[in-house]
Formats: structure tokens, C-alpha cells, sequence
């Protein structure tokens, strides 16, 4: 493999990471507009190592930065997460596995003479009983969370307190942790991924926290692209199957709609709904007999991206279909099917063309929560396509979003994701003047 190739991929894993990054610091999105597309070498690569009770982190006394993560340098054809479990071991001699999220990213100077670059840091568990073995001239300890220690890099003991209550809320660390009771507690969700639709309520604080990223791709895509779609909405009643936590229906109250119901089946709601917003806790694979629904109409009803959770896609759309006010329409957005099968292409080595029409059903972990699974059905564009007339609805637009010029500029992270996985389908779909819905 050349020298180029093997910068390239190591750019694209830093560049994929970091759109994966829990948390981002220092302006890393100015600093990679001002970097252009390519991030200058040398990247950096840190480990943030917690003890299962995510009371304590291991430092490393360097000789004139103070207590810092194990880290350093991302070597030529080295991936961060590589370089990461390397310094680790150099350092502390501990071998461990790296959390699959990465825990942040940040642009520092890590000596006087040079310049400011991008760092990613990755957590992982360890057992503070595992034996360690420094470098030397350069301690190895376990520091106490509750301390402030001394490093050049003031921010650094916040920032990892900060990841650890992050760990604790969504317990991503029990998949690691050495109690009995712990592994038992969680293998439900790790082994048995099981039905999507019942996953959704433990997934739906995350996919908030995650939604409110300033990077975020439905805000800076999918939000957009349906807001546009959606058009005037001043006195229309709107209907969001699968709502979340009802803050893009706020919004378009705010924009003149009236009557406007959310439905979702986590009950995550916004605590204080402006006038004229109505959440209702329910199942989209049972909207036709959701009471608060029965004899009404709308304007406008959303699916957005809450579509692949319908068991029956076709009974779920006629009873969509059944609620549409006269010159209705329904906005249906879905993930890109190639996305899915580049991705099961890398993991199972198989090619793109077997992935795509593959008849089985595929689990994967959201950068939401890892730590719970989903099983879902493989679909193709023609699937939807055929979901849709059988459920007498006509494709009267179809539009696949972009990042704007001001985005990709801000965002180069963002754009080669894009660029590998292509991002979502919009459908603007209107009832069949031919055919009737049945239920």
C-alpha cells in the first residue's frame, strides 16, 4: 500500500471518529474549516482508563506536562483508536479494549514548538488491580475523579469527570464491569437485541443529546430538507408519527400550525409544550387505534426516520393514509439503504451488491447507546417504493439532502461521511385518487 493510501485511511478513521466523538472541545469544527479537508500530522491519541465504578482514571506523570492521559503520536498508517491502545500499553503496560465511542476530541498544543492539532480521546474500564508497568521517568498512577491534579492542560480533569457521569447515566461501562450482577443486568439488551420499537424508549434520551449536537446531521440535513418540504404551515394541523421528544413539532407551532399531535412511544416529551402542542404516549404500529386519534384529520403527518420501526409498513401507511385531510400529504424520511450495506460490506467482508439485497435481518449499535442493539429488516429503494403504492400513496417528490457549501466548509467531518454513506431519502407522498386505504 502506498504512502498516500496509508495517510488517507488513517485521515478517514480520525475523520470518522470524530464525527462519533461524544464530546467536542477547543472549536474543532473552526479548526478543521482553517485545516481544510485534511488535518495537518501529526494526530494525536489519548486514553481516558476508568476503574468499573468510574470513581478514579489512570494518569501518567509526564516530565513537564504534569498528570495526563496515556497518549501521544499517531504514527504513519496508524488509526487514532490504534495509536490509543498502543501509548496505553507503551505507558502503563496495560492491554485493554477501547469503548467503541469515541469520548472526545480536541485541538492542542502538546509541546512549545508546535502547532495546535487534533486530538481524539478514547475510554475504556480497567481493573485497578491489574498490574502496571510505566516507562521510565514517567510514573503511572490511579487518580481520584474527586481531585484536581496538576497538568498543563487545565481542562482536563473536568472534561473527564464529565465523561464519567456521562458513563454512568447511559451505563455503557456495565458491558465491561466485573460484578456478576452487572453482566447479568445488561445481557438482555447486549444478546437479544429483539424488537426495534421496544429499544426505542431507552434509546430516545440519546438520540436528544445527540440531535442537539451543533454538527448534528439532522440538524444540519435532515431538519432542513423537511422543514422545506413541509412549506407554509400557518393554520395547518400536523400529525408526527414517531415525535421524540415533540421538539420539531414545537417548532412548527411556532411557524403558525395548529392541531398539532406528536405520537411516540417513549413518552420523552418536552416538559413544557408550547399552546396548541399535544403529545400522545403510543405505538405507530397501532395509529389507527390510538384513541385520541379516532375521527381526526391532518394536514401534514411526518414520519421522520421513525419509519423503519413499522412491523407492517403497509398497514402503517394506510392508516396514515385514512387520517389525511383532503390535499393531505405525508413527509416520509429513511436511511439510505446503501448506508447499511456499505457497512455490513466492511464488517462481514462481503461485497456491496450481496449486502444490499441480502433477505436477512441485520443488528447494529446506534452512536446513540451502544450499549443497546437493534434488529432490523434489509430494504432497498425499491421496497419502499413498492410500500408505498400498496399502500395507495404516490411519490410526488423524492429528494436526497446535502450538506450546504457553508456546512461542508465548517464540517469536513460530516462531508466524508456523506460522502461514504450517502445519508437519507425524503418522500413527499400524496393518497392515489384510485385507490382507498384498507385496514
Amino acid at each position: 500500500m502506498s504512502h498516500d493510501e496509508l495517510q488517507r485511511q488513517s485521515l478517514e478513521a480520525a475523520l470518522g471518529d470524530l464525527a462519533l466523538a461524544r464530546a467536542e472541545f477547543d472549536d474543532v469544527a473552526g479548526w478543521l474549516a482553517a485545516a481544510g479537508a485534511s488535518p495537518v500530522d501529526p494526530l494525536a491519541a489519548e486514553a481516558w482508563v476508568f476503574d468499573p465504578d468510574l470513581t478514579q482514571v489512570l494518569l501518567v506523570l509526564h516530565p513537564w506536562r504534569g498528570w495526563v492521559p496515556p497518549g501521544g503520536k499517531v504514527e504513519f498508517g496508524e488509526t487514532p483508536r490504534e495509536a490509543a491502545r498502543r501509548e496505553l500499553f507503551e505507558e502503563t503496560g496495560l492491554e485493554a479494549e477501547l469503548l467503541a465511542r469515541p469520548a472526545a476530541a480536541s485541538v492542542r498544543s502538546y509541546h512549545p514548538d508546535h502547532a495546535a492539532t487534533l486530538g481524539l480521546s478514547y475510554a475504556a474500564i480497567v481493573d485497578p488491580a491489574a498490574p502496571l508497568v510505566a516507562e521510565p521517568g514517567q510514573p503511572v498512577a490511579w487518580m481520584n475523579l474527586d481531585h484536581q491534579w496538576e497538568s498543563c492542560f487545565s481542562d482536563d480533569p473536568s472534561r473527564i469527570r464529565q465523561h464519567a457521569q456521562w458513563l454512568r447515566e447511559t451505563a455503557m461501562f456495565c458491558a465491561v464491569a466485573a460484578a456478576d450482577d452487572s453482566q447479568q443486568a445488561t445481557s438482555s439488551q447486549l444478546n437479544s437485541p429483539g424488537d426495534p420499537s421496544q429499544a426505542w424508549p431507552d434509546l430516545a434520551p440519546d438520540y436528544e443529546r445527540a440531535r442537539s449536537r451543533e454538527d448534528s446531521l439532522d440538524r444540519l440535513v435532515e431538519w432542513p430538507a423537511q422543514r422545506h418540504l413541509l412549506g407554509d404551515v400557518t393554520g395547518r394541523s400536523v400529525l408526527d408519527v414517531g415525535c421524540g421528544n415533540g421538539g420539531k413539532l414545537a417548532e412548527l407551532v411556532g411557524d403558525g400550525a395548529t392541531a398539532a399531535v406528536g405520537v411516540d412511544v417513549s413518552g420523552n416529551f418536552l416538559s413544557a409544550p408550547p399552546a396548541g402542542l399535544e403529545l400522545i404516549q403510543g405505538d405507530l404500529n397501532r395509529l389507527h387505534s390510538i384513541p385520541e386519534l379516532a375521527g381526526r384529520t391532518f394536514d401534514r403527518i411526518l414520519f421522520l426516520q421513525s419509519f423503519g420501526y413499522a412491523k407492517d409498513p403497509v398497514r402503517t401507511l394506510q392508516a396514515a393514509r385514512a387520517m389525511l385531510a383532503d390535499d393531505g400529504f405525508i413527509v416520509l424520511t429513511r436511511t439510505q439503504p446503501i448506508r447499511y450495506a456499505v457497512e455490513r460490506a466492511e464488517q462481514n467482508g462481503t461485497s456491496l451488491g450481496e449486502e444490499y439485497f441480502a433477505q436477512t435481518s441485520y443488528t447494529y449499535r446506534t452512536g446513540w447507546n451502544e450499549q443497546i442493539a437493534l434488529t432490523k429488516r434489509t430494504y432497498t429503494i425499491s421496497d419502499l417504493i413498492n410500500a408505498f403504492s400498496a399502500a395507495g400513496l404516490w411519490i410526488e417528490t423524492a429528494i436526497e439532502p446535502q450538506l450546504s457549501e457553508d456546512a461542508r466548509r465548517r464540517y469536513p467531518h460530516k462531508q466524508e461521511w456523506m460522502n461514504k454513506y450517502l445519508g437519507i431519502l425524503i418522500f413527499k407522498l400524496r393518497p392515489h385518487p384510485g385507490r382507498q386505504p384498507h385496514l
